[in-house]
């Protein structure tokens, strides 16, 4: 399967210490510099831990840094350049998966007819495919909730699916 990620599902993972399901269920995500830019340099400027995960993950291979072109232009959607990068990219060479955790960019890749999954998405298929434990996933959502907006709809509606998976 060929997935390719934005900065914040890596950057979300990587702060609950679930990153390396990444690895377990995709084998190797794409990304693109700006995505890298965004999730590592940025990140190491601001102190963050995660972005030193994130940059273990790319030096071990389970995360891989490509060269994009241009962009198009997903400015009037309200999209930074990193996430009109990534969807760039996945439309452009045919990726089945895109992760992505902002509105936006979900609804526009949406449109654009490609399938997504965020952090949660990720934390849910683990389970499915029983990488993880659900109580290991009830920990891995309450911790994201910690990390990442998630409105109170959308936390129960995660945590119906934990249950029932």
């Amino acid at each position: 399967m060929k997935v390719a990620s934005n900065s914040s599902p890596l950057i979300h993972l990587a702060q609950v210490n679930a990153l390396f399901l990444l690895k377990e269920l995709y084998g190797e995500v794409v990304i693109t510099e700006e995505v890298r830019a965004e999730a590592v340099e940025r990140g190491k400027e601001e102190g963050c831990a995660d972005a030193i995960l994130i940059k273990d993950a790319i030096e071990t291979g389970a995360i891989k840094v490509v060269r994009h072109g241009t962009a198009r232009d997903f400015s009037r959607f309200g999209l930074h350049e990193a996430e009109a990068n990534v969807i760039s990219l996945v439309l452009n060479e045919k990726f089945d998966l895109i992760l992505l955790d902002e509105d936006a960019a979900r609804e526009l890749a949406r449109m654009l007819g490609l399938k997504v999954r965020g952090s949660i998405g990720v934390i849910i298929e683990a389970l499915r495919k029983k990488r993880i434990t659900r109580k290991e996933a009830l920990k891995f959502l309450n911790e994201l909730a910690s990390v990442m907006y998630l409105s109170g709809e959308a936390y129960r509606e995660a945590r119906e699916a934990i249950e029932k998976a």
